[in-house]
């Protein structure tokens, strides 16, 4: 059986954890490691995009397992036998006095360490081979998102001309996990949901011709393409497909498209000189500043 234990270690959790805590540390993990967050230090953004790889390799070998088996993996320890654990001195005791005794027992002693000496390279040999199971679906992982990273020659504006992503294969939804993106879901939500992205961009995440927005950590809109299509969550009322608000929009939609109000009553929300006027918690209107606009449409 292959041994997790590197899969644990690289993720910070003990062998017993369970799959909420699991992916708790996870969503938490992959935040921290986000590349954006180093965009002003390239080597520190490069050692983030490093273990973001590896945390997500890590989270994906753990959760396939627990898909086919319906339980986190343990990790493997092989038990060696109660005679091997003894101490060297008392197990020349033992076998001094075997043999002023009886000369079967040393006989019987002595295959036993014929036996041991014999496991102990199975042992180093299945420790190799799940190290080299390790290494090879982190360098399949490390390849995957390069193949898809953008190109230094692309002008960072031209999100027309992304690359478009293989199809992403089918998620069995796990009881009480997030099973769609919503506008205010963090990047560990997306991640866990719709998978690595095939491009990022400041706040845009891109997902071959579909792309995700983010402000302050969180979704705020999408665009979805149908050759690549979103998993977004089925009892989303909105889809906040250009970031923009409309008359008819909630009070939710304007907070996540335009932010939090300056000042905010059951019928007028103040942002800064601009304002927008609600009812029955819908937009009726708005007055727009050109000191402070207003995300709506043009």
């Amino acid at each position: 059986m292959q041994d997790y234990s590197d899969c644990y270690a690289i993720l910070g959790l003990p062998q017993d954890t369970d799959w909420e805590t699991l992916r708790a540390q996870y969503r938490r993990l992959i935040g921290q490691w986000h590349p954006d967050r180093f965009s002003a230090d390239t080597a520190q953004q490069d050692l983030a995009e490093e273990r973001s790889k590896q945390i997500t390799a890590a989270y994906q070998a753990l959760e396939k397992y627990r898909r086919d088996h319906g339980a986190l993996p343990p990790m493997e320890f092989a038990a060696a036998p109660a005679d091997a654990q003894r101490p060297r001195w008392e197990a020349g005791t033992v076998s001094g006095r075997a043999s002023s005794k009886d000369r079967s027992e040393t006989g019987a002693t002595a295959a036993t360490e014929r036996e041991l000496t014999k496991r102990r390279p199975r042992r180093r040999w299945r420790v190799a081979i799940a190290l080299f199971a390790l290494i090879a679906g982190l360098y399949v992982a490390y390849r995957y998102v390069d193949a898809w990273a953008p190109n230094d020659d692309q002008p960072k504006d031209s999100a027309h001309d992304a690359p478009v992503a293989p199809p992403l294969p089918q998620r069995v939804a796990v009881p009480g996990e997030p099973t769609g993106i919503s506008t205010g879901s963090t990047f560990g939500d997306v991640y866990a949901i719709q998978g690595i992205p095939s491009l990022t961009q400041g706040d845009t995440w891109y997902y071959g011709r579909s792309q995700i927005r983010f402000a302050q950590g969180v979704v705020i809109s999408w665009d979805e393409n149908p050759d690549n299509p979103l998993r977004i969550a089925r009892n989303q009322s909105f889809q906040a497909h250009d970031g923009h608000f409309k008359v008819g929009s909630t009070k939710d939609e304007v907070r996540a498209v335009q932010g939090t109000p300056v000042t905010e009553s059951a019928t007028v929300w103040d942002y800064g000189p601009s304002r927008v006027y609600f009812e029955h918690n819908r937009v009726i209107r708005w007055e727009e500043s050109p000191l402070q606009p207003l995300r709506v449409p043009r």
